[in-house]
């Protein structure tokens, strides 16, 4: 299953999302994703939706959402950054 990630050209709306410029064609023209196949797409705010590919046209792509579902995404990793202070002038 492909995962986009939503941009400001992009819209949600109550039961369908619309996919433009960069995310329409890399989804129709390099994946050449067919009417009902499996996306998933994330918003970048902690939810992931889970839809089915509804119909092409020749700017966007029209996306039935399915099942919407908080984000499972791992936490990054813990880092501790320390500093050596050096000897005398140096």
């Amino acid at each position: 299953m492909s995962r986009f990630f939503l941009t400001p050209e992009d819209s949600i709306e109550t039961n369908k999302i619309v996919l433009r410029g960069e995310n329409h064609h890399h989804l129709s023209r390099v994946l050449r994703a067919r009417v009902g196949e499996a996306v998933e797409v994330c918003d970048g705010k902690g939810t992931d939706y889970f839809c089915r590919c509804a119909s092409f046209e020749k700017e966007c792509a029209h996306l039935s959402i399915e099942q919407v579902a908080q984000s499972t995404a791992e936490n990054g990793p813990k880092v501790t950054l320390y500093q050596c202070i050096a000897k005398g002038e140096k």
